[in-house]
């Protein structure tokens, strides 16, 4: 994989809802994007903000909804409540590892991630997440190949095309294989503040694709 270069990238704070269902197909296929899926595609559009910083390094300050540990246990609750009810609740464990993505806990949420993919290992949710993770715990290699496992279970899935796609760009400046990416989530997009997130994503990359 190519070494990334000492430039301008991004943090992102990211983090996805999920639909109260338990169905392992409906996990998979009725994630409620809301405001993190325009964040998601907003970032992409950000590579200009200046951070200078490596693969994994991460913000000193956390989101302001998580600034202290009472917060996030807050945060927390409702899912590991329904976790008590059912063990087994693989939606439930996906998003206590978003919940602990957002708050940048790296590795609790790449314990709740693995938890969810040994209960089923084809939830498509848990692998981008757990792919999320490794790629902010400066193991970008595994997350490639979780990025990649997940466009195998679902090949056409948004999300798991945009991850790569950002990754692709920020990480191994693969311009041309990201732009592709994301022109397939474009295309299939309607019309909108997201769909324009993407096209402006799309324009940002091209820039850095002209010598």
């Amino acid at each position: 994989m190519s070494t990334k270069k000492n430039r301008n990238s991004t943090v992102e704070q990211e983090i996805s809802e999920f639909t109260e269902e338990t169905s392992p197909v409906r996990d998979r296929k009725k994630l409620v994007f809301g405001l993190w899926f325009v964040i998601i595609f907003g970032l992409l559009a950000a590579f200009i903000v200046t951070t200078n910083q490596n693969v994994g390094d991460v913000a000193n300050t956390l989101p302001a909804d998580v600034q202290n540990k009472e917060e996030l246990a807050t945060k927390l609750k409702p899912f590991e409540d329904q976790l008590a009810q059912d063990p087994k609740n693989t939606t439930a464990m996906v998003n206590i590892g978003f919940t602990y993505f957002e708050a940048r806990q790296y590795v609790d949420a790449i314990k709740s991630f693995k938890s969810a993919i040994e209960l089923d290992n084809k939830s498509v949710m848990a692998t981008i997440g757990l792919g999320m993770a490794y790629q902010y715990n400066s193991r970008p290699n595994e997350a490639l190949k979780l990025y990649d496992k997940a466009l195998l279970l679902e090949p056409d899935n948004s999300f798991a095309k945009t991850r790569k796609a950002y990754f692709l760009a920020e990480i191994e400046n693969k311009y041309d294989e990201s732009l592709k990416l994301l022109r397939e989530v474009e295309i299939k997009m309607p019309d909108g503040e997201d769909k324009a997130k993407i096209q402006n994503a799309i324009t940002e990359i091209e820039k850095r694709v002209q010598p």
